[in-house]
């Protein structure tokens, strides 16, 4: 994968829009497209993700300029593991290609997928990617709570179940981004707010999609891709056939790209975090909890997320931080909100190894009852 470059598969079919234009005109553009590329004159800003501009406050009129997001630039000889990686780190799903000093293009999610179809990835199983601590919704809540999770866990899109528990739909960040913020583009100033607040009172039900693409658990990786990229989604949600059991995006599969193929011990990609100086920080303590349980966990992959929620008060900025470890030894996430990106992390990692812990003592009480059974010969070698 190493050896496919940018240029093979760079698209030329993107959105732009212009660095003075208004959310109301980013709001219509969003509705072919989930990304827009930013520009003034022949000058690249950077991109508007609908994401950043689903927020119950922000008036259609703003400019869009003060919603804009940095992200990196890559040339046509960026390989795909490098941009599998880039996407990760800066939770991005498109970057912008450069020639030079110039935008050529677009490299997006789908394009990498599609070349990794027939690669060894492509043989596991969905259940050894998805994503198993699932959120879901009850069709009754309404969109000012839906929002809110957005937000907090950087996701862009719910399961949404009735009160049997059995899925009935899903909603879309964009389901949201039509339902209250665009329809207010004509209100008049007076009746904006109150009219806004109606709206997110809105029950889910009236706004979700009934139409869900599932896939079991047992199926392949690349029959998943083929089915994101024939419907059209970003998600699949997983079935053991009649419950619900994980939800596989394709984030979880960029992770399988990014990972190098070639040695052991484990691999650790941060997302979201600013200075190298907290990065190498969080990095000495986290290679002590993988250290210390290293014999039970052997080798695997660890993603650390971060995302900034809002600021107290006291103006002090609150953070979430997820830990994602696909290892030998198993499978482990943990979250929590922290003053920081620093106290998000570490109370973060005192969850991951409070979990560890448990499943070592589990792990070490199997092995006991193993050894005690075949001293008694009821366990065979």
């Amino acid at each position: 994968m190493e050896n496919i470059k940018a240029r093979e598969i760079v698209s030329k079919d993107f959105e732009k829009i212009d660095y003075d234009a208004s959310i109301g005109d980013a709001i219509k553009k969003f509705k072919k497209r989930k990304v827009l590329y930013v520009f003034k004159d022949k000058e690249f800003k950077g991109v508007l993700l609908d994401r950043k501009v689903i927020k119950p406050r922000i008036d259609p009129k703003a400019k869009i300029k003060k919603f804009v997001y940095s992200v990196p630039k890559i040339s046509m000889d960026t390989n795909l593991v490098k941009m599998a990686k880039l996407m990760i780190e800066n939770n991005i799903k498109n970057i912008p290609v450069f020639d030079k000093e110039k935008m050529v293009g677009i490299v997006d999610q789908d394009m990498i997928l599609k070349r990794v179809i027939k690669k060894e990835l492509g043989n596991k199983k969905i259940s050894e990617v998805m994503t198993r601590d699932l959120i879901l919704i009850n069709e009754g809540d309404v969109l000012a709570r839906v929002i809110n999770i957005f937000h907090e866990y950087n996701i862009s899109h719910l399961p949404v179940v009735d009160d049997r528990g059995e899925l009935v739909g899903i909603v879309r960040m964009f389901d949201i981004l039509r339902e209250v913020t665009a329809p207010l583009d004509s209100i008049e100033a007076g009746t904006y707010i109150s009219e806004k607040r109606s709206r997110l009172n809105t029950p889910v039900r009236k706004i979700m999609d009934t139409t869900v693409e599932t896939i079991n658990n047992k199926a392949k990786i690349k029959e998943g891709i083929e089915k994101m990229i024939s419907r059209g989604v970003v998600y699949l949600v997983v079935t053991d056939g009649r419950n619900i059991v994980g939800i596989v995006t394709g984030k979880d599969l960029l992770e399988q790209i990014a990972i190098p193929k070639k040695g052991k011990g484990f691999y650790i990609t941060f997302s979201g975090i600013g200075t190298i100086f907290e990065r190498e920080e969080m990095l000495k303590e986290l290679e002590v909890v993988l250290q210390k349980y290293a014999k039970i966990l052997k080798s695997g992959d660890v993603f650390v997320y971060f995302k900034k929620l809002k600021e107290t008060p006291q103006g002090k900025k609150v953070y979430n931080c997820r830990i994602r470890m696909g290892t030998e030894g198993g499978f482990f996430v943990a979250t929590d909100n922290g003053l920081g990106p620093q106290d998000a992390f570490y109370l973060t990692l005192d969850h991951l190894e409070r979990e560890l812990y448990q499943h070592k003592d589990m792990m070490m009480s199997r092995s006991y009852d193993k050894e005690f059974l075949k001293n008694i010969g009821l366990w065979g070698d």
